[in-house]
């Protein structure tokens, strides 16, 4: 695969995910643990849930504001 090739497919797929956001909206289950992450110095301020089971990771979602 030649490097044009590739970055052709990159592009592909970032724009994929920004048209299809994957894991987005938090959810209010048992089972979940959470985290607020805030940056001040760029304003990024995201949560994160994750979930897991028998020590693998089987869910996660994310809510950025």
């Amino acid at each position: 695969m030649s490097f044009s090739n590739l970055e052709q497919l990159y592009r592909q797929v970032i724009m994929d995910h920004y048209k299809n956001p994957r894991n987005k909206g938090l959810l209010q289950e048992d089972g979940y643990h959470e985290v607020h992450l805030k940056n001040p110095t760029c304003g990024d301020d995201i949560t994160v849930q994750v979930k897991v089971e028998d020590g693998k990771l089987v869910a996660n979602k994310e809510r950025r504001q």
